[in-house]
């Protein structure tokens, strides 16, 4: 868990400098990070259900365009 939460800080830091925004937007930074991570394949699940959210759902799900878009 510990790790994970690690993952969330610093893909959240990385959004923020990479876009040049204020650290005023961390909490949408970090939220956004998560719900990367929840749509994200794992090899855990089965090739069918590929992601963490599709297994939860029962279907598939893709929405992603480039922040600012």
């Amino acid at each position: 868990v510990e790790m994970q939460n690690r993952v969330v800080i610093e893909m959240a830091q990385c959004m923020l400098k990479d876009m040049g925004l204020p650290n005023s937007l961390y909490a949408e930074a970090e939220s956004i990070a998560i719900c990367i991570l929840n749509r994200s394949y794992t090899k855990v699940l089965s090739f069918n259900i590929n992601t963490s959210l599709d297994a939860c759902l029962g279907k598939k799900l893709a929405h992603f365009r480039v922040s600012g878009c």
